[in-house]
């Protein structure tokens, strides 16, 4: 029940009880015709008692007392809406909706039970390098804050993060991701602002033109190998986008009929990537 709607039904219910109460003492320390005051000339609830300025004799008001406690509206009703009121106060609701989603109480647990064919399917990658990328961002100050309520644990952000950048279309809607994380739509949201963050923060880290020394080792490698003077492999594809983008949506249809992006990657020997390139097909 809405706090507002149990606020209501306690202020009636009070009202009907201490009204006619009130008519009751009245009545008995006047021992005089009782008629209502200016005061509560309008008053009507919604038990159909209302003042009209009629005498009324202690028969009456006694005969309405009875009717109102025979109603179950007593003493008794009053104290537990009461009751019911000071907990609405505590709670957000006093009973929670059918619809409302029970949160998954310990996700990294639930992470922790993935295959390995189950943590590249949802993550893209196997779990020593997913616990490598995690221990590489922990410390971002995106996943710091001074609130009083914890953030979740950025393993269980990086992974949600991962499996929506693997997904495009309805894969990747909020409502679809909410219901397999068990998440509220919002907390998705922030998961997949934070991961994403953080994840970018460390493209000099790990994407970066080898140095001198490390161009010597690769041409020696290489040359062993047939091509000498060699320090890095480098190839071009299109990356498809879900859609015709907004801006400028011409600049990006390729010849193969598909809205994309070209992407130039440079690797080294090792197969790590040192240098990428993305721009209009």
């Amino acid at each position: 029940m809405a706090r507002h709607a149990l606020e209501q039904q306690f202020r009636i219910a009070l009202g009907d009880y201490f009204h006619l109460e009130q008519q009751f003492d009245d009545y008995l320390i006047n021992s005089t015709d009782y008629s209502d005051s200016s005061d509560d000339s309008d008053y009507s609830t919604s038990s159909g008692y209302s003042s009209s300025g009629t005498d009324l004799d202690q028969d009456d008001l006694q005969k309405k007392i009875t009717n109102f406690v025979s109603r179950g509206d007593n003493e008794v009703f009053i104290d537990s809406i009461l009751e019911e009121w000071e907990q609405s106060l505590t709670f957000r609701y006093i009973c929670r909706p059918l619809s409302y989603r029970i949160l998954r109480t310990d996700l990294v647990a639930w992470l922790n039970d993935f295959s390995e064919l189950e943590c590249k399917a949802i993550m893209r990658m196997g779990k020593q390098s997913f616990v490598k990328l995690v221990t590489m961002v922990v410390d971002h100050p995106v996943f710091q804050n001074k609130s009083y309520r914890k953030q979740e644990e950025v393993a269980v952000q990086i992974a949600y993060t991962l499996d929506r950048l693997g997904h495009y279309g309805n894969g990747m809607t909020l409502t679809r991701q909410s219901l397999v994380w068990k998440r509220s739509p919002g907390s998705c949201f922030n998961y997949f602002a934070r991961g994403l963050e953080a994840i970018l923060s460390l493209k000099d880290r790990v994407v970066s033109w080898p140095t001198l020394d490390e161009r010597d080792a690769h041409s020696y490698a290489l040359s062993q190998k047939g091509f000498p003077g060699c320090i890095g492999f480098i190839d071009g594809t299109t990356v498809p986008l879900m859609e015709r983008p907004s801006f400028k949506g011409d600049f990006f249809y390729d010849r193969h009929g598909d809205y994309s992006l070209n992407l130039q990657v440079v690797c080294n020997k090792d197969k790590k990537i040192i240098f990428t390139h993305t721009g209009y097909s």
